[in-house]
């Protein structure tokens, strides 16, 4: 945390000496070490070396969820200014895909199309996991807890459900 600090502050020396005492301790927080440096890197102009620092928290050897998602910003500003705008709209898009497909699986729970949402939540859930989107992950795990109790609860029965006022949609 100090050293992430010190980055904001741009004292380079410090920053330095603190993550690098971090990463050669190996007793956990090499991602915030590996987040202080880029955004150390970044805030002095040297964007190819902060994106190589923000990368690994993604998929390197740091690589954590919660400073992989506090950290999208500097990435993405760190792969605009290299010119790499596929790397940026790729870090983006994950997590827009996501959500919209946590989006889509609440209206189709809604709509009582529950394995259908089911589906949709779980890819959601997975991908908001692997990029460390805790809140997102949340509230897709919500979903799909809703969406199992609804299928435990007890409802209609199967003869009631077949009758044609039961399926009509004036009758949801």
């Amino acid at each position: 945390m100090q050293a992430y600090l010190l980055a904001v502050q741009g004292e380079e020396e410090g920053c330095r000496e603190r993550a690098a005492r971090v990463l050669d301790d190996d007793s956990g927080g090499g991602h915030r070490a590996r987040w202080a440096l880029g955004l150390l890197e970044l805030g002095h102009g040297r964007a190819a070396e902060a994106l190589e620092h923000l990368l690994v928290l993604y998929d390197g050897a740091a690589r954590h969820p919660l400073p992989a998602e506090r950290s999208l910003p500097d990435l993405v500003e760190a792969a605009v200014r290299l010119g790499r705008y596929n790397l940026a709209t790729g870090a983006l898009t994950r997590f827009e895909h996501a959500r919209t497909r946590l989006l889509y699986g609440e209206w189709l729970r809604r709509t009582r199309r529950k394995a259908e949402a089911r589906e949709q939540h779980s890819a959601a859930l997975e991908t908001f996991d692997r990029i460390g989107a805790h809140p997102w992950a949340e509230r897709t795990h919500h979903e799909l807890t809703a969406g199992a109790a609804a299928t435990t609860s007890t409802g209609p029965s199967p003869s009631s459900a077949s009758t044609p006022a039961a399926t009509s949609p004036a009758s949801s």
